[in-house]
């Protein structure tokens, strides 16, 4: 009984947690939806393009493809689910899956909200992508993977140094992901921003639906 009541107060605190996110996403992409540019978005995309070291074009192209459905995301996503349902649970690897798969329902909100994405001379396009922007959808499925991934570790990895170094890893890649799509001029920083609130949104949400290893209760030995 104990270990069901403390899972119950861990699903609130998820669920809690995910309606926090979800209204911070609601009035920015009340503010996205249509053809305007939101205050701030030209500013912000012209200094992240500024720099000019020659490696950061190429960097951006690589994280942009690694959050790309193929080649990069799905197949990524399928070795980290084996690896995980090895070395740690089946239940976390369905976790890490079904986070992997739902970025795909960001194709929904992209279609109420109708937001273009960058043109120039606002920004430097360096590459053209179609479709709205609002979210981001390389942000929102990066948010989903790696935030997985992120919460799974601990269970999966015993080595608590190699665990933190692996979650600063998981973190930086889908922050960088989002960048590169501000670099390349694909999406405005108030896109990516999107994606990032609406994953964090649906990734608590299956956080409690599944409580991951590491969040769930454990049974207390008994006495006598």
């Amino acid at each position: 009984m104990t270990r069901e009541i403390e899972a119950a107060a861990l699903r609130r605190r998820w669920l809690l947690l995910a309606l926090l996110f979800a209204l911070l996403a609601i009035p920015l992409s009340i503010a996205a939806w249509g053809p305007g540019v939101l205050p701030g978005d030209v500013a912000i995309a012209r200094a992240i393009q500024a720099p000019t070291w020659f490696w950061l074009d190429p960097l951006a192209r690589a994280l942009s493809t690694l959050g790309r459905a193929w080649p990069g995301e799905t197949p990524f996503a399928i070795v980290v689910t084996l690896l995980v349902a090895y070395f740690g649970t089946r239940r976390d690897a369905v976790f890490v899956a079904v986070a992997a798969l739902s970025g795909t329902i960001n194709i929904g909100t992209k279609l109420i909200v109708a937001s273009p994405r960058p043109t120039a001379p606002l920004v430097q396009v360096l590459e053209v992508a179609n479709g709205n922007g609002f979210p981001s959808g390389h942000a929102f499925g990066a948010t989903l993977l790696y935030g997985a991934i992120w919460i799974v570790l601990p269970a999966v990895v015993p080595n608590r140094l190699a665990c933190r170094l692996l979650r600063i890893a998981a973190v930086v890649i889908a922050l960088g992901i989002g960048w590169s799509r501000i670099r390349l001029g694909a999406h405005w920083p108030s896109d990516v921003l999107g994606g990032i609130l609406w994953g964090m949104t649906l990734l608590c949400v299956l956080t409690a639906l599944f409580l991951p290893g590491p969040l769930r209760p454990r049974a207390v030995p008994a006495s006598g």
